[in-house]
């Protein structure tokens, strides 16, 4: 059985009714809460994945985790989902901008190319 892929957005605002899980793209409709629970957003230590203050671990295997500074669209999680190589374009645009990543060119003129910067942990 394949693993899932799982993306959770969450809007900034203090309650987790609005928390929406996405499975393999999709937004999952059988997620509900009949009670209001708060989120605590203060800012009082480092953010924690796959547990949580009560020191409650996962099983799972968490992989390219990433928080943004907004909910993401359902139509940008269905893109992610189906995307490929996110961890890679991930590193280019962190170093080399929104420009389209051409693996084989030599962005920064210093005789390697992006995909030997990228395998080998340089950078601009």
């Amino acid at each position: 059985m394949a693993p899932h892929r799982l993306h959770i957005s969450y809007d900034g605002t203090p309650n987790a009714t609005d928390v929406k899980l996405y499975v393999d793209g999709a937004q999952e409709t059988t997620l509900t809460s009949t009670s209001s629970q708060a989120i605590n957003t203060i800012s009082n230590g480092p953010v924690q994945i796959g547990n949580d203050a009560r020191a409650v671990t996962s099983a799972a295997v968490i992989d390219e985790a990433r928080i943004y500074n907004r909910a993401l669209s359902a139509a940008e999680i269905a893109s992610l989902y189906s995307a490929t190589n996110q961890s890679g374009a991930a590193w280019a645009q962190r170093y080399f901008g929104d420009a389209t990543v051409n693996w084989t060119a030599d962005l920064d003129g210093d005789g390697a190319s992006l995909w030997t910067e990228y395998a080998f942990g340089g950078q601009r």
